[in-house]
């Protein structure tokens, strides 16, 4: 099969891309290619699990809505919002979110990373949480999860400690997903 190669060039490196010329279009990726390839987002290796997509289809950046079932003093729903980023990594074979939350109109006061990474052996999603809110005194913590799809939704359990507790992502759409917390009842809404 004849190959028609182009470079891309990123910062200070070389990524090279290798396009066969058949009528399916198929591309053969290089080494890092998935990860260079879109820099600001990455994109899915077709070489990873395709059930990475469940989570890669959050790619890009999102505007979040909080509500906290704990009312205020006037008796309503807390509120605060987020910017929830979300981009390939590892090659297109894993995806990452960095969460960066807002109480009120001030400065952030929360931060999260997580790295989700699909496992063919148990058909789970493998997540590591790291977050910290040094404005609150909460302490760093790191927390695993689980996560399968059910039916539409991502259900994501803590992978030690309460086994009841789950963050549920529905209503997951092109432009906007919501989410909730089980059993604290915090829920969220996003959107591009």
């Amino acid at each position: 099969m004849k190959k028609t190669a182009f470079t891309i060039w990123v910062g200070m490196g070389i990524a090279v891309a290798c396009a066969p010329d058949d009528p399916a279009g198929q591309q053969e990726l290089q080494p890092g290619e998935a990860q260079t390839a879109d820099a600001e987002f990455g994109r899915l290796n077709p070489l990873a699990p395709p059930e990475t997509e469940h989570w890669g289809r959050l790619a890009g950046v999102w505007s979040c809505t909080i509500t906290i079932p704990t009312t205020t003093p006037d008796g309503a729903p807390g509120q605060s919002r987020a910017t929830w980023t979300w981009r390939y990594i590892l090659d297109g074979h894993a995806v990452q979110d960095v969460y960066v939350g807002h109480r009120g109109q001030g400065q952030p006061d929360f931060y999260g990373t997580g790295v989700r990474i699909y496992h063919p052996g148990t058909e789970t999603w493998e997540i590591s949480w790291i977050a910290n809110s040094p404005s609150t005194g909460i302490a760093p913590r790191i927390t695993r999860f689980t996560a399968a799809s059910e039916g539409g939704d991502i259900v994501m359990r803590r992978a030690e400690g309460d086994p009841e507790w789950r963050v549920v992502f529905h209503d997951i759409g092109d432009d906007t997903f919501a989410w909730r917390s089980e059993p604290s009842g915090q829920t969220m809404t996003c959107a591009r």
